[in-house]
């Protein structure tokens, strides 16, 4: 995409170089490459920028930062708001509704097409969505699916894809369009999901809890003292009706990439779901969720001993979240 509010972005690109340039001289200091740096601040989250630089002198540069979430996250907030950065990010936005063939909704593997007069309205409803979507908005919002509008030749270049599989085609995974184009669709799109649950109620279910035959809760924190790295907590739940207390807070891993500048990952634990497998009575499918702490019931956060650990990372050497 073309941004050209140039003082942000540079603004954003020095705090990498900043932190790039401290990272060089810990590291000639001798500080072993797996210890916490002087440079990391404990408690501060880290993303990664990319930037291509479009010079005057004809050149075009690349360059890869490292930056300090909370220093330049008003910066990315403001670029973000822009229309300029939408539209470059998402081509979405300037698609026509008479092009569209077929609509996906996908949900853990479970893919829900949609032809019709359907697809215009979701498509309008979605661009108007996107537009609108802010960061503050979606803060600490999963996506609770995704959505996928289809041109003709996109439908037939996938159509292709599947009927290559089905025959034992394997060769193909460098230029598949499988996982390309697919669109968050999150709790605060109301009049996508509205048009959606018309067609299909199972957008509402998050996992079928009556194939579940395990959860695996784990907090995933560790800290270092004595001389040893010691764990978190895990908790293995069989009850029926603890897993369907449960199921209504899980958020998948699958989509946490579509917003890990806005997802407080820090303040979650892990949930291992294991269900049995329909195509093989013998085999266990297991899918991977986390868990907001808010949202966690407290008797799950004792079983974990989640506050005991707090405490003792409080007082540890070091951690590791």
């Amino acid at each position: 995409m073309k941004l050209t509010d140039i003082p942000t972005v540079l603004r954003i690109a020095q705090n990498g170089v900043d932190l790039t340039e401290a990272r060089k001289k810990s590291e000639m200091g001798g500080s072993s490459l797996w210890s916490r740096r002087p440079w990391q601040e404990k408690g501060t989250t880290y993303i990664n920028v990319a930037f291509q630089y479009n010079m005057k002198n004809g050149r075009t540069v690349h360059r890869y930062y490292r930056v300090n979430k909370a220093v330049v996250e008003e910066d990315i907030r403001s670029i973000f708001k822009g229309q300029e950065y939408k539209e470059g990010a998402y081509p979405l936005l300037a698609l026509q509704k008479e092009d569209v063939v077929e609509v996906q909704l996908e949900k853990h593997g479970d893919v829900v097409k949609i032809d019709g007069e359907k697809m215009g309205e979701l498509l309008e409803a979605y661009q108007e969505a996107l537009r609108g979507m802010s960061q503050e908005q979606i803060t600490d919002l999963c996506p609770i699916g995704t959505i996928r509008f289809l041109t003709e030749d996109k439908k037939a270049m996938l159509d292709w894809e599947e009927s290559y599989k089905r025959n034992g085609g394997t060769n193909y995974y460098y230029r598949s369009y499988g996982n390309k184009e697919r669109y968050p669709v999150y709790e605060c799109f109301t009049d996508v999901i509205a048009l959606l649950a018309e067609e299909d109620s199972r957008l509402s279910d998050y996992i079928d809890t009556e194939a579940v035959e395990e959860m695996i809760l784990n907090d995933r924190r560790s800290y270092y003292k004595n001389g040893i790295w010691i764990s978190g907590e895990e908790a293995k739940i069989f009850k029926r009706e603890e897993i369907e207390e449960l199921a209504p807070v899980l958020i998948s891993t699958e989509y946490l990439s579509y917003n890990e500048f806005n997802f407080n990952r820090e303040l979650t634990v892990d949930a291992e779901v294991i269900t049995d497998d329909a195509d093989d009575e013998r085999e266990y499918e297991r899918q991977q969720f986390i868990i907001k702490l808010n949202d966690l019931p407290e008797k799950y956060v004792e079983l974990l001993s989640y506050n005991e650990t707090t405490e003792a990372i409080k007082t540890a050497e070091d951690y590791y979240d």
